[in-house]
């Protein structure tokens, strides 16, 4: 390895390190944002971040090793790859956050519902018509 491909590795480490912290500050407050979330919002915003930070340092090395030329003109070209795969794999992440945040949500208006209405059953919906068999079919009870 030459000096610029020393360079890149450490440059992109960095800038890896520093996405991966910002995603996982800034998930958590997202998703806890989200009110009424439960325990585990830290926990995935944090399992969300390792994998970040596996799946990007992962591709940080595979892309050290592309043999693109040599000089600055190298260290440029990996590093504008180094940032395209960065800003993908943050939307990625992102998304998942903002589905983890959408179920908080419902949890919440669900926990919210209930609290409001402690007669409801929770396992029937209001919405629908209980379901009564009709009688003469085998099983009823009725003998017939």
């Amino acid at each position: 390895m030459d000096r610029t491909d020393i360079a890149f590795v450490i440059t992109g480490v960095v800038i890896v390190l520093i996405v991966g912290q910002l995603l996982s500050f800034v998930g958590k407050r997202y998703v806890a944002g989200a009110g009424g979330a439960g325990s585990n919002v830290g926990t995935v915003a944090t399992l969300l971040s390792m994998v970040f930070y596996l799946v990007t340092l992962g591709l940080t090395a595979l892309i050290s090793v592309l043999p693109v030329g040599t000089g600055a003109s190298s260290f440029m070209l990996r590093l504008g790859v180094l940032l395209l795969v960065l800003g993908a794999a943050f939307g990625v992440f992102v998304g998942a956050l903002a589905r983890r945040r959408e179920v908080a949500i419902t949890e919440a208006a669900v926990t919210d519902s209930h609290e409001h209405d402690p007669d409801a059953n929770p396992s029937v919906p209001s919405h629908s018509p209980s379901y009564l068999p009709p009688s003469g079919l085998p099983g009823t009870g009725d003998g017939t």
